[in-house]
């Protein structure tokens, strides 16, 4: 439903500012010795991470920054075209009185959490909510890292989204509203304070199906507020968004959409009649035809051949079964005259083998033990030969060699009838090698003849029925007792599927390394193995953070810029090895000039052939 859409656009928004600032709120933790312009510049990096981001504060608990200094809230936020800070304990208040939720439940629950929108007048000077992370030590909480929302920024961007005029209601945990039609409800309006002011129960009501964490539809009051909201859950922070669409419009569209199904429907069955109607005619007229003249045939009936005229597939049948009938009669005819023939001939033979029979019944009997044995070593023969992996030829020398025996499997591998290629010269068998291997293959046959040795070659063999075949050639000359060439035996195999592989990985590896180049600015790759040994960076590593390959080694914490980098990092390696697909991870990185860059990792598994994993591959992309 569009309504799910919208919340998943608003998860995914808030979603990118809360990473943000856990990133941030780490980066405080592992650095607990931090000057006051590392945390301004930290800050400054939490705009830069997202444009969504009004104002970033680190504010600390009393006396941890300085034990001489009460408070110390170093605060960045967008002024104009700009950026400006301030310290909002020296300039702005003291933010550790209860009424500033942003501090105050961050502190006392020491989770993450939303505030409800409010005017900070004196820092920022915008209508915002904010996300807290709190950050500790061993000892206590230290403080809390906030991000800002300017609640007119995200005005503008779910008008983008959704709906022109269906009203629609963004609130916050509590009820208030973060996005209305009335823009003045926003600074202090609130569902449920609302509905009660106004005697609105079914306002209330929807309130609370909003923020109960599911989606669903709800049908309000009569009149202006005679509608059907729909809503769905933020479900990140615990918001929830709704648009009430008046029934009227949703009675009229379900009207037209079921209007137009029936008349698509009734079109639909027209055509389908018309259709069936007009193949019954054209299909059963030649089979009853075909039909009655089958029925003659079983009859023994005179037979009148059926006249289709059709060029289709039933024309096709009727040409081929009047063909059929014309030949049955005249085998008919033929088979008459033989059977007269054949039974007189029968009655002259009969008295001949009566004569000889007691004669071969000496002869048989021992021709059929020898018989048995020729059967059976041909048999054995044949199936050695037929299972073999590849095709066999053997050539006879007759002032050249000359074709005396192939497989089956030659006709497969060469295109040639092995009929026509019996008795045919081995120079037949070579027509077939492909133009550009044919000289090489003549030159190593008559090395093997020469020097007495065996052929092992692969070349291209120009097959009419599969086009070009890889063939491996393994052939030996036999000699006889006065060493003169009597037999060639070959033996062939079909190692295309090998070369197009080869081919294939070569390809694959160009267009890899064309990828890598035009993306050496913006990102880089890597690999690892299962105990973490990283075996393979990409080149484009260097143009990113300044470090040779050669520098990097095999370690690829040594591009993390801190402690906690380098625990979500192979906490994420971990989820990867254990067959799970963890969300992207940002971390922070030095660079050889001393710049802290933030860097966004991937990471897959990759498995064997048996489903186990082998290695992780990732690729990094730097965060503008």
């Amino acid at each position: 439903m569009q309504i799910e859409r919208n919340a998943a656009d608003i998860e995914n928004i808030v979603g990118r500012v809360e990473q943000v600032v856990r990133v941030s709120a780490a980066y405080m933790k592992d650095n607990p010795s931090l000057t006051e312009a590392a945390v301004y510049a930290q800050l400054r990096a939490n705009l830069k991470a997202n444009s969504l981001i009004f104002g970033s504060a680190a504010a600390f608990a009393p006396y941890s920054f300085d034990k001489q200094q009460r408070l110390f809230a170093p605060y960045i936020y967008r002024a104009g075209d700009g950026l400006k800070q301030m310290d909002i304990g020296k300039e702005g208040y003291d933010y550790t009185q209860p009424k500033w939720s942003w501090w105050s439940s961050a502190q006392s629950s020491a989770k993450a959490s939303w505030s409800d929108p409010y005017f900070d007048q004196d820092a920022g000077e915008s209508l915002m909510v904010t996300f807290s992370e709190p950050f500790a030590n061993a000892a206590a909480m230290r403080g809390v890292i906030t991000a800002d929302i300017s609640l007119p920024s995200l005005r503008q961007l779910l008008q983008q989204k959704v709906t022109a005029g269906i009203p629609t209601i963004l609130l916050s945990q509590s009820g208030h509203y973060l996005f209305h039609a009335d823009a003045a409800l926003v600074v202090s309006g609130n569902i449920f304070t609302q509905s009660r002011q106004r005697q609105q129960s079914w306002k209330e009501t929807l309130g609370h199906l909003v923020l109960s964490g599911k989606a669903g539809s709800y049908a309000s009051g009569e009149g202006d507020d005679d509608r059907v909201w729909f809503y769905a859950p933020v479900k990140i922070n615990g918001w929830g968004i709704a648009q009430g669409v008046p029934k009227k419009m949703l009675e009229a569209g379900l009207q037209q959409q079921l209007k137009r199904y029936a008349r698509m429907f009734i079109g639909v069955l027209l055509l389908v009649g018309i259709f069936i109607w007009l193949m019954l005619g054209r299909i059963l007229r030649p089979l009853n035809q075909l039909d009655e003249a089958a029925r003659s045939i079983a009859r023994e009936q005179p037979i009148v051949l059926p006249e289709i005229s059709t060029h289709d597939e039933l024309g096709r049948l009727g040409d081929a079964f009047n063909s059929m009938m014309r030949t049955l009669l005249k085998r008919e005819r033929a088979l008459r005259d033989a059977r007269d023939d054949f039974e007189q001939r029968v009655n002259e033979r009969t008295e001949e083998l009566d004569k000889i029979n007691h004669q071969l019944r000496y002869e048989v009997e021992d021709g059929e033990q020898a018989r048995r044995k020729l059967q059976s070593s041909e048999q054995h023969f044949r199936t050695l030969v037929e299972n073999l992996p590849g095709g066999v030829i053997r050539c006879l020398w007759e002032d050249g060699w000359v074709v005396r025996y192939a497989s089956g499997q030659i006709e497969q591998l060469v295109g040639l009838s092995i009929r026509k290629l019996i008795g045919q010269p081995y120079s037949h068998l070579l027509d077939q090698v492909h133009p550009l291997d044919r000289e090489r293959v003549q030159e190593a046959l008559q090395q093997v003849n020469a020097q007495q040795s065996q052929l092992n070659i692969e070349y291209r063999v120009l097959n009419p029925k599969s086009g070009i075949i890889w063939i491996r050639d393994i052939s030996r000359v036999v000699y006889d007792e006065q060493n003169k060439p009597r037999l060639l035996d070959s033996l062939l195999f079909d190692v295309t599927d090998r070369k197009q592989a080869s081919a294939a990985l070569r390809h694959s590896q160009e267009r890899f390394q064309s990828l890598e180049k035009g993306l050496e600015k913006e990102y880089f790759f890597f690999s690892r193995d299962k105990k973490g040994k990283m075996t393979h960076i990409s080149a484009s590593v260097e143009v990113i953070t300044g470090y040779s390959k050669q520098e990097i080694g095999d370690d690829f914490d040594f591009l993390l810029a801190d402690a906690a980098a380098k625990e979500r990092l192979h906490e994420r390696m971990q989820h990867v090895l254990n067959g799970e697909q963890p969300n992207p991870t940002v971390v922070n990185a030095r660079c050889k000039s001393g710049e802290i860059k933030q860097l966004e990792v991937m990471s897959v598994a990759v498995r064997s052939e048996t489903g186990q994993i082998e290695a992780i591959e990732g690729i990094v992309k730097v965060i503008p």
